[in-house]
């Protein structure tokens, strides 16, 4: 039995609504970035992202009270890395820069929008992979509308799956999902998508959901579920 706490993962984020998501956060919780010149030798400088437009720019400042080489070589259509680091989790991407301008004192760069973002983090709970069981789910998004898939890995909070689509499901809704783990039995929870990546294969939609609205009994019930999955994995390995 093998144990994934504290595993890191990482993912190509490249849904503009994410991206948006994971920029803001950079601005809300006023983190310090890394801004690099790729191929270069020079150490990165340090700064902020000040602001963020969905779909649009985003505004990287740099404070020229601390004047910091490489900066003083930054120019319109300059190539930069940017790295920040959350609690648990580390992010980078490379962009251009659209435009440079002094406001009060403060030197601001307008950055091209990034069309995606490598994203790393390191999960604290206990994952089961069970893609080798080959588990089918079913989520029912309404009105005879039910969305096929199979079960890749489990935890005590959540799951993650394998979809031909995902059309109709919405990041921070409850839908209700059927996993049929052998031909007579199955469990039904209730799941709030989080996360959707695509991939090779049958089934291109890889997707994140927490589960949603269980009690504390529910919640019993699903850890012994996990559990279950977990022994028969070993059993056929």
């Amino acid at each position: 039995m093998s144990d994934n706490r504290d595993e890191i993962t990482t993912e190509t984020i490249t849904a503009s609504s994410y991206i948006v998501t994971l920029l803001q956060r950079l601005v809300s919780e006023h983190l310090l970035i890394d801004v690099s010149i790729p191929d270069s030798d020079q150490a990165p400088f340090t700064s902020t992202v000040l602001q963020v437009s969905p779909g649009g720019d985003a505004y990287v400042l740099l404070d020229d009270l601390f004047p910091q080489p490489p900066a003083d070589q930054l120019s319109e259509k300059s190539k930069i890395r940017i790295d920040a680091r959350f609690d648990g989790a580390t992010l980078h991407f490379t962009t251009e820069i659209e435009s440079v301008r002094d406001e009060e004192g403060l030197r601001l760069w307008s950055i091209a929008f990034p069309e995606s973002i490598e994203y790393w983090q390191a999960r604290t709970e206990h994952r089961v992979d069970v893609s080798a069981l080959e588990i089918p789910v079913r989520i029912f998004v309404g009105e005879g509308v039910v969305l096929k898939g199979e079960l890749q890995n489990i935890s005590a909070q959540g799951i993650q799956l394998c979809l031909a689509k995902a059309t109709g499901l919405k990041r921070g809704t409850g839908y209700r999902c059927s996993i049929d783990y052998s031909e007579n039995d199955s469990v039904e929870i209730e799941i709030e998508p989080n996360r959707a990546d695509k991939r090779e294969g049958l089934l291109p939609v890889q997707l994140g959901a927490h589960l949603h609205n269980m009690s504390r009994q529910d919640l019993a019930q699903w850890q012994r579920f996990v559990a279950e999955l977990e022994r028969r994995k070993v059993r056929i390995q």
